[in-house]
């Protein structure tokens, strides 16, 4: 087994520690995620974080984070991801949001290629959100999106048959779930593009498409039609908030088909407007610190659920640590909101 040292400690979710390590046979520096103390007595929550190694272990994609090792020790289970250099979309969002049309769409664009390889494997990832897509920065400067946490994804093998999932729960964060999430039906990887559909609604006006506290208020207003995004953005093509209205449509079969479907959608939208971002000049957006205030509409926080249901970790905010750039360290599960 690769033996690792414990460099510093990066962040703290509900579910797991982040630190930054260093595999000491290759001298490779990794972002080392530990499952907490008080839950490594209950099993469920063990093959749950097990299955997130596995999940991500199995998408090599360039805009899935990479996993290098997994396994047990003395200090309990682990997972070693590649150590990134940037920050989450939702630090960018809490910063800038809205965000110009244009980068807003190359973000998205990567963050369905993501999908669309997880999706081909049968893999629904659950819990899309803009704490779970990171803007990397890449060693020549250029950025790339890396999707985060698959710990409650769904796979191909039967759940109920590993007792993952009890009857009742529903798993994902609420404010971004489909109608089928939320009332524990059967999901595809339209779920998934239901989510994106809500980031991106909130990346281009600053605010949700439904302003729910609970999952009993959003039962509800999922009912209704959210503001049309051009209503509150006059600024935003008719096409690209048809585009967006599609991905939030309420009943699966209404939405996109599929996560290239909705990428050829996208890329009519915007035509040959492309932003910088992403290329080697990196615009200010990307790599600016986040403010300590960030603005309440675009990430108002949401009741908590009960503890196995519906997942919106809290965190525990730690100094951040400036690197090659402005940036955060960061991988799955820290700074998770």
């Amino acid at each position: 087994m690769a033996t690792y040292e414990v460099i510093r400690k990066l962040g703290e979710g509900s579910h797991g520690i982040l630190y930054e390590a260093e595999q000491v046979e290759l001298k490779r520096r990794v972002a080392m995620k530990r499952l907490r103390p008080e839950l490594r007595g209950r099993p469920r929550m063990v093959e749950r974080f097990a299955r997130e190694a596995q999940v991500c272990g199995s998408l090599n994609h360039p805009n899935v984070v990479t996993v290098h090792d997994s396994g047990v020790d003395e200090s309990g289970p682990f997972i070693a991801f590649e150590l990134l250099l940037g920050e989450t979309l939702l630090d960018l969002g809490r910063r800038e949001a809205p965000l110009p049309a244009s980068v807003v769409l190359d973000i998205v664009d990567e963050t369905l290629l993501g999908l669309g390889s997880a999706h081909a494997c049968g893999i629904v990832h659950r819990d899309v959100k803009p704490a779970n897509v990171f803007l990397c920065v890449r060693p020549d400067g250029s950025t790339t999106v890396k999707l985060l946490d698959f710990g409650i994804a769904k796979t191909p093998t039967r759940e109920s048959l590993t007792g993952l999932t009890n009857p009742g729960d529903v798993v994902g964060s609420f404010a971004f779930m489909a109608q089928e999430q939320l009332f524990q039906n059967e999901v595809d990887g339209r779920a998934d593009l239901y989510s994106v559909g809500v980031c991106m609604y909130m990346l281009l006006s600053g605010v949700k498409p439904f302003d729910a506290s609970t999952v009993q208020d959003l039962v509800l207003q999922l009912k209704q039609r959210p503001a049309p995004l051009n209503q509150r953005m006059p600024s935003i093509p008719p096409d690209l908030s048809a585009t967006v209205h599609r991905a939030l449509e309420r009943e699966a079969k209404d939405r996109f088909a599929s996560a290239e479907e909705m990428r050829l959608a996208l890329a009519a939208c915007r035509g040959n407007d492309r932003s910088a971002w992403g290329r080697a000049t990196l615009t200010d957006i990307t790599i600016r610190e986040s403010a300590s205030d960030s603005p309440a509409p675009f990430d108002a926080p949401t009741a908590l659920p009960p503890e196995d249901g519906v997942t919106e970790p809290r965190v525990e905010r730690l100094q951040r640590t400036r690197l090659a750039a402005p940036c955060l360290l960061y991988t799955s599960d820290a700074a998770d909101e």
